[in-house]
């Protein structure tokens, strides 16, 4: 369950009201009258006990943090600075990308976000060079910037151009005490001994930095594929952009459930499986909308409904799970729905109306690979998945 602090009050005009409230209640005739001494005492104090209350609060929460750091040993989620793949394009074969070099691109909220390719790069075999850059500032800021031109800051004479190959992922903001006491509530919840279920395998390995949702299937090993392996269970671990987390971030979790698993139990850690979907349509524009605008809203509405960052996100009812956020639910969900997905190309803004409409090449739902099975990416696959598609026409 989620932590909650006591019920104290820093409204100011709430504690002044109870306290007048009391005055009324106490003293036969008394009413409150505006500007009367004992009115501006009562407003005074109020003022006074709401700072002290909200002060008491944050200590509150601050020693609760404390205590899941140094007791439990769960880490307060630091600012990290996102990265993005980049190509650079030299003078010549051999030329060399000075360290150093500032490159700089706009996020998808129209921010201008300054990276840094931290170490010199020289192209071999052509006057290529792929690099990484990372972030200046660390961040969600930093994240979202798409594959592209990217503006080379830096004054240098090796360097013709820069261009994005994928989209900057990784940036994360310093974890607020909020949101991390209600971490903690998670992890503390489901830290037991003994019996060891999904579910609280789950929330041990969403408790890891840089595991945004989890999938458990109990009796499944991942290792040998064995759907009937007693005492087993395998995680599977996806990052917020719905893509596997990085090998550190699977090894981490597989030592936080090592750690915590009941004796002779089996753990494993995986990546989910992608299942690429091809969509094709045939739309009409509504009046005085453009061709191309309509194209690009059925686009982003499908990309959204099918994002794995979010396919089988519910939220949960009942039990330990219900205060966790929807979007960090995850149930397996196998089947794509060939008339939902019509209902969602329909509803994107500018259409008229849909007269062809085809999943993976028929007019039938498809069933998604397993095990924990998402669909695969529109843009930016991980590595040996085919990207989903999407095309069509709009009169």
């Amino acid at each position: 369950m989620a932590f909650e602090l006591p019920a104290i009050s820093s409204d100011p005009d709430d504690v002044t009201d109870r306290i007048l409230d009391a005055l009324a209640e106490n003293l036969d005739g008394w009413e409150a009258v505006e500007g009367a001494p004992e009115v501006a005492l009562a407003e005074e104090i109020g003022r006074e006990v709401a700072t002290t209350n909200a002060r008491a609060s944050t200590a509150l929460l601050t020693a609760v943090a404390g205590i899941g750091e140094s007791v439990f040993g769960l880490t307060v989620r630091v600012a990290t600075a996102a990265t993005i793949p980049v190509t650079l394009t030299l003078t010549a074969e051999g030329a060399t990308a000075p360290a150093g070099l500032s490159l700089v691109g706009t996020n998808a909220a129209g921010l201008t976000v300054a990276f840094t390719v931290a170490a010199a790069a020289t192209a071999v075999g052509g006057t290529t060079v792929d690099v990484t850059a990372t972030a200046d500032t660390a961040g969600t800021d930093g994240n979202d910037v798409a594959a592209g031109t990217l503006t080379v800051a830096t004054a240098t004479a090796t360097v013709v151009s820069a261009a994005a190959t994928g989209t900057s992922t990784g940036g994360q903001d310093t974890e607020t005490v909020d949101a991390y006491v209600a971490r903690l509530a998670d992890y503390l919840a489901h830290l037991r001994p003994g019996g060891v279920t999904p579910s609280d395998i789950a929330a041990l390995a969403r408790s890891v930095d840089g595991v945004h949702r989890a999938l458990v299937i109990d009796l499944y090993d991942a290792e040998t594929d064995e759907t009937d392996a007693e005492r087993t269970a395998s995680a599977f671990l996806v990052a917020a952009d719905g893509r596997p987390v990085s090998s550190s971030i699977a090894e981490a979790t597989l030592a936080v459930l090592e750690d915590n698993r009941e004796i002779n139990f089996v753990l494993r850690v995986a990546d989910p499986t992608y299942t690429p979907l091809d969509i094709t349509y045939a739309a009409v524009a509504e009046t005085n909308v453009a061709t191309s605008t309509v194209q690009a809203n059925i686009a982003a509405a499908v990309a959204d409904y099918l994002d794995p960052a979010d396919w089988g996100a519910v939220a949960a009812t009942s039990g330990l799970d219900a205060a966790l956020d929807e979007d960090r639910m995850w149930v397996e969900t196998t089947t794509v729905s060939y008339f939902d997905l019509i209902r969602v190309a329909a509803s994107a803004d500018g259409v008229a109306a849909l007269t062809a409409f085809t999943l993976n090449g028929g007019a039938t739902s498809v069933e998604l690979d397993g095990p924990a099975a998402l669909p695969a990416p529109f843009a930016d696959p991980p590595d040996g998945v085919t990207a989903s598609t999407v095309t069509g026409t709009v009169s």
